[in-house]
């Protein structure tokens, strides 16, 4: 249903001539398609949305060069996806919220250089991600953003034999997720 919606909102803002109106439905419409798997689409989607954002808007060029970064990695092609990721990360310093972009940012790029063997860049992204999230406010983003940070932590000591740290990090996870209002079991399961 969501699609739907979302696709009937891009048709009548092409139609309108509305590029700029298209930005943030080309974006959920590519998270969307992520999400479910179609990595195509997504990527399709995610580029056409790129085109219409303007250079000095750091945020949204940093948010989708995360999610381009995610779905490049998971259509197999890693490097290219650490070049968005690395943008992203460069592009989030500054602006009114830049801790949250750069802890999103970092996360994620922590998380790739883990997932390629690179363990001390990673190490190097996860520092940063930790710095981000002692500015960021407290909410239900703050929340999700230490499930995500406490998850890839413990990937993280996986990786690296530690399996009492990474099962300590993990149940550090359990509490702070029953505080969120809204669950999501992909966080759950992984912890």
């Amino acid at each position: 249903e969501m699609l739907d919606l979302l696709s009937s909102a891009d048709f009548e803002f092409k139609r309108l001539d509305a590029p700029r109106d298209r930005i943030r439905v080309l974006y959920y419409l590519s998270a969307y398609r992520y999400t479910g798997g179609d990595q195509d689409e997504a990527l399709k989607l995610a580029l056409e949305c790129l085109r219409l954002i303007d250079d000095g808007d750091a945020f949204r060029i940093s948010t989708l060069d995360s999610l381009i970064g995610s779905i490049l990695y998971r259509r197999g092609m890693p490097e290219l996806s650490l070049l968005f990721a690395k943008e992203s990360v460069e592009r989030s310093q500054g602006g009114p919220y830049a801790s949250g972009i750069a802890l999103q940012a970092s996360t994620a790029l922590a998380q790739l250089y883990e997932s390629m063997s690179q363990h001390q860049l990673a190490e190097e992204y996860l520092k940063v991600a930790e710095q981000a999230f002692a500015k960021a406010p407290e909410g239900l983003e703050h929340i999700r953003s230490e499930l995500r940070l406490g998850v890839v932590r413990a990937r993280t000591k996986i990786n690296q034999q530690e399996y009492r740290e990474a099962e300590s990090l993990l149940e550090k996870n359990l509490p702070v997720y029953s505080q969120q209002p809204f669950l999501a079991t992909a966080v759950l399961s992984q912890s």
